[in-house]
Parts: C-alpha cells; sequence; structure tokens
C-alpha cells in the first residue's frame, strides 16, 4: 500500500546479456587467473592457533598474560612420560642432557623432573658424580611424606618431565613434541620418553579437527554434485555444478594463505557454510534454467539463460549483498577469529555470486547440449 511493487522492465534482458555475456575468453582467462593465485595462497597456508592471539594485542588481558609468562615460566606445559631405570646413573646423565636441549628450544621457559630434586639432594654442584648421584637417590628415598611423587614414582620407575612454554600455538607446539621425539631415539637401550598431558591432546585434538573438516569437503562436494545429478536427472549438470561450487572455496582458502590466517577451528567452519552457500546459488539458477527451456523450447541456451539471468539472477545479487553486508559487520570485532570469518565469509559469497552469475551460464552454454533432456 506505501511502496507500490514495480513491473518487470524489458531492459533487464539487456542488463542481464551485458553482464554474464560478451567475452568469453577474457572470463575465462579471468577465471583461470583467480584459480592460480588462489592455488598460489593454499600453498601458503598453515595449521596454527595460540590462545592469547585471538585478542587484540593492546587488551589489558593481553598484556596481564604476557607479564604472567615472563615472569612465572609460561602459560601452558608439554609433558614428557618416563619410563625405565631412572636410579642408574646413566639414565640420570640421559635425562639430564634431554632436559637441557629441550629448554634451549624457543618457547620452552622452564622444566621439571627428579633430575632437578637429585641436583638439590646433591648441593647443586655445578658438575655431579655418579657416587654424588647415588647418594643423593638415596637420600631423596628417605624424605618420606615430602617425596617428589609428583614427579617420580618412589622405585624410580616411572616419571615425567614437565617443560612450561609460553603460549606457542600448535604449529610450534607439534614441533616441539617431534623434537622431543627425536630426542627420545637417542636415549639408552631400557629407557623410554613419550609426550602425554593435557595440552598435548588439546593441541592434537585442534589440528584433527581442522584437517578432517577440511577433507571432508572434498567429500561434501562429491556428495553434492551426485545429488545434483539425481535431482536433475543430468550426469552432465553433476559435472558442471562441480565448478561453481568448488571455486569459491578454493578462492577462499587462496585469500587465507595470501593474508596469513592462520587455519584454525575458529574459522575452518566457515568454508563448510561457504559451500552451501555456492551450492544454493547454483541450484537457483539451474533449477530456473531447466523451468525456462520446458517453457520455452524453441529457444536457444543463450537466450533462456539471458530470461534466467534476467530473473533468478537479479534475485542472487540482491540475496549475496544482504549476506555480505552482515559477513562485514564481523570485521569490527575485535576477537580474531570472527574478524577472520567476516573477512572470508564476504569473500565466498562474492566469489559464488561471480561465479554463478559469469562461469556457470558459459559452461551450461558450452557443455550441456540442446538436444539433452531435462
Amino acid at each position: 500500500a506505501f511502496w507500490p511493487v514495480r513491473g518487470a522492465r524489458q531492459g533487464g534482458l539487456k542488463a542481464a546479456r551485458g553482464l554474464s555475456y560478451g567475452r568469453v575468453p577474457l572470463t575465462l582467462a579471468l577465471f583461470t587467473l583467480g584459480l592460480i593465485l588462489s592455488a598460489l595462497g593454499i600453498q601458503r597456508i598453515v595449521i596454527d592457533a595460540d590462545w592469547i592471539g585471538e585478542l587484540p594485542e593492546r587488551d589489558p588481558v593481553v598484556a596481564d598474560l604476557r607479564w604472567y609468562e615472563e615472569h612465572f615460566n609460561g602459560l601452558l606445559r608439554l609433558e614428557a612420560k618416563l619410563d625405565g631405570d631412572l636410579a642408574t646413573p646413566q639414565a640420570f646423565a640421559a635425562v639430564d642432557r634431554l632436559q637441557q636441549v629441550m629448554v634451549a628450544e624457543a618457547g620452552i621457559s622452564g622444566a621439571e623432573s627428579y633430575v632437578d630434586w637429585v641436583r638439590e639432594m646433591a648441593g647443586n654442584p655445578e658438575s655431579i658424580g655418579e657416587r654424588q648421584i647415588r647418594e643423593a637417590i638415596g637420600f631423596m628415598r628417605l624424605a618420606g611424606a615430602d617425596f617428589p611423587r609428583h614427579i617420580v614414582t618412589e622405585d624410580l620407575k616411572q616419571g615425567r618431565i614437565i617443560f612450561q612454554t609460553r603460549d606457542v600455538g600448535i604449529k610450534r607446539y607439534l614441533e616441539l613434541e617431534k623434537r622431543l621425539e627425536a630426542e627420545a631415539a637417542r636415549l639408552p637401550e631400557g629407557l623410554r620418553i613419550e609426550a602425554a598431558g593435557y595440552s598435548r591432546m588439546a593441541y592434537s585434538s585442534s589440528k584433527m579437527v581442522v584437517t578432517t573438516l577440511l577433507s571432508s569437503l572434498a567429500l561434501s562436494l562429491v556428495s553434492i554434485s551426485l545429488f545434483v545429478m539425481l535431482s536433475f536427472r543430468s550426469v552432465r549438470l553433476g559435472l558442471i555444478s562441480v565448478i561453481p561450487n568448488f571455486f569459491p572455496i578454493v578462492v577462499a582458502l587462496g585469500v587465507t594463505g595470501w593474508l596469513n590466517i592462520p587455519l584454525r577451528i575458529g574459522i575452518v567452519m566457515i568454508y563448510c557454510l561457504g559451500i552451501g552457500l555456492a551450492v544454493d546459488d547454483s541450484i537457483h539458477l539451474i533449477t530456473r534454467f531447466i523451468q525456462e527451456r520446458r517453457i520455452r523450447p524453441d529457444l536457444s541456451n543463450r537466450d533462456l539463460l539471458l530470461r534466467t539471468l534476467r530473473t533468478t539472477g537479479k534475485a542472487l545479487i540482491t540475496t549475496s549483498a544482504v549476506l555480505g553486508l552482515g559477513a562485514l559487520s564481523y570485521l569490527p570485532s575485535s576477537f580474531k577469529s570472527i574478524a577472520d570469518v567476516g573477512t572470508l565469509l564476504t569473500v565466498i559469497v562474492v566469489a559464488a555470486l561471480v561465479t554463478d552469475l559469469f562461469l556457470l551460464p558459459i559452461l551450461i552454454e558450452k557443455f550441456l547440449p540442446r538436444s539433452s533432456k531435462l
């Protein structure tokens, strides 16, 4: 009543013609260039995450955590489980050497093991011999209730090394774990060390979530293509739909690499959402094209596609603009993962729209013969 609906304008057909067609070689060249740049960006992607990095550097919480790391030997821990006869001087020397090597690594700010307790019992000498080691272990066994059970068993058959670490992130944490495994391989026979602890579980599970979600993207694309084939009863349409559904995700991954956004749980979900947005646009266009073809079987594929873009294409532009504005509202967030989600979601929305308006009509016209039944 207050805002009358405007009728369809014939000029829309010319706009659709100029939007989708005109320079097919140029369009294909630009999409190829985008694919190449995205592939180069994907090679720069790293899987990493750290707790402090999610907040702005000037945030008071970050300043407090940095101060705590500096004065209290880090926020997190890398633990190593010890198995073997730890009472021998050979085992003491091997664990002592491993501990010193690991403490020298960047990101590790301190360590605690039974070696420190033995040295304390011996009076903290600069160098310690076999006799001093045996005497110190004997004194430690007489400690009674003060025996360091949190670090070694009373029979000295099992123990652990606790390495205090800064918030180094998943990538560096796993590098430290590999270094620990390499040093463990040099231990004398009968003595074993392996990484353990809650921090290891948390970092490993985070990496597993990211890698499994990325591998699921490929499975999703295959499943969606099969679904399109069955829904439209056309193998060709199913194969054609792979490219417009695949391209926006590749572009988003490429942008992730070029912007040095590390893959982490906070943003990896956006790629799954992106597939849904890309598929939605493609199905709308393909469905409208099939309807136009059944209503006007005498028209060419190009004319049918122009009519499709005049109606559904305009609707896709409107919905994509709304989604894009919604995604852009995430950018001012002080929480880094949310801001990154806004960036990548905007990229996916724009890439999906451009692909469906420019590339999908070309693919349908070139690879879907007029004689095929739909």
